[in-house]
């Protein structure tokens, strides 16, 4: 089975929501509104990936 996800992890936490920003790109959050970690499928059929404002700078993007 082939697997076309990019997951990043940016802190070790329980994840209380999550947020679906474009089609197949979902961001993970805490309790206190802080990523947890963003999880894009089919990347290698993207061009780019819009992330909401705030997160490109979490990441260094």
């Amino acid at each position: 089975m082939d697997v076309d996800v990019l997951l990043i992890h940016y802190r070790h936490a329980p994840v209380a929501y999550s947020e679906e920003v474009e089609e197949g790109v979902i961001i993970d959050y805490d309790g206190e509104g802080r990523i947890v970690s963003v999880e894009i499928l089919n990347l290698s059929k993207r061009e780019h990936v819009k992330f909401p404002m705030g997160v490109s700078r979490v990441f260094s993007l």
